[in-house]
């Protein structure tokens, strides 16, 4: 009976956050009291699930800025390193299927063939902010892009390291989702009972 009701103090303790934690990082002398966004349960900074990347809060932007692909990464999902005056970002970037101007739904991806993705593709919205949203093509070209803007204004090598972080998340969840096909048996083995 002890055993249980201890178990269920230590649940609701879980459950009401007395084990989240908090960073209060010090920048330029001052002391700032933010609280760093945990999606998924964690104890004592180590994370019980690996959901540090599935959920996002967004942030609210500055405003427009204009940034370039500087490169690619792909596993499971392809990760795009950007650049903007603030530098540098992580994104995930589709071809929106939505006209950018009336928001009305495009009949086919195939009128788009200049509209493709590529290594110093120049691109123009809120892009120095979390989330995901509509951004164009810059100079506009009728080419809208849906980007979820991971991360931003880092340095070179913090998004490098993040980016590296995120495809090593990619490939444990591809691990625990991927299916070994079955090895095709020798006449031998089949003939075997």
């Amino acid at each position: 009976m002890n055993r249980l009701l201890l178990i269920l103090f230590l649940s609701v303790l879980l459950n009401i956050g007395i084990f989240a934690q908090n960073n209060s990082p010090v920048q330029d002398g001052q002391i700032e009291n933010n609280t760093k966004y945990t999606p998924g349960l964690k104890l004592g900074g180590i994370s019980i699930d690996e959901s540090e990347f599935q959920e996002m809060p967004t942030e609210k932007c500055q405003g427009e800025t204009i940034a370039t692909i500087i490169k690619s990464y792909s596993l499971t999902k392809d990760l795009y390193l950007i650049k903007t005056e603030k530098g540098f970002g992580i994104a995930e970037i589709d071809l929106s299927f939505r006209d950018l101007e009336t928001g009305v739904r495009r009949s086919s991806r195939s009128e788009k063939a200049s509209c493709k993705i590529t290594k110093g593709l120049v691109i123009k919205g809120e892009i120095d902010c979390k989330g995901a949203r509509l951004i164009k093509k810059e100079p506009y070209d009728n080419c809208a892009y849906d980007i979820k803007v991971w991360a931003h204004s880092m340095t070179e090598v913090d998004a490098i390291d993040l980016i590296a972080k995120m495809l090593q998340l990619q490939f444990l969840d591809y691990r625990k989702t991927c299916v070994i096909a079955p090895k095709s048996k020798s006449i031998q083995d089949r003939m075997m009972f």
